[in-house]
């Protein structure tokens, strides 16, 4: 995965019950170094597996994560 694509990352691109990421996006650097989305570099969509400790630390993450945003 490339760090463009792991920035543009959201929850719904996590699938935890296919341990899965859906990789549809990048995020890169335009005019005035303003970010903006677009499409991966080949334009092809693609899925990766995740192993069950990256699963658990996502899963963790997201945890804190609702807790921080609901605070």
């Amino acid at each position: 995965m490339r760090k463009g694509e792991a920035f543009a990352l959201t929850w719904n691109d996590i699938s935890f019950t296919d341990n899965k990421i859906h990789i549809n996006k990048a995020i890169s650097r335009g005019k005035n170094n303003q970010l903006y989305l677009k499409s991966t570099r080949t334009g092809i969509a693609r899925t990766i597996a995740m192993d069950s400790r990256t699963i658990a630390i996502l899963k963790e993450w997201q945890k804190k994560q609702k807790k921080t945003i609901l605070n």
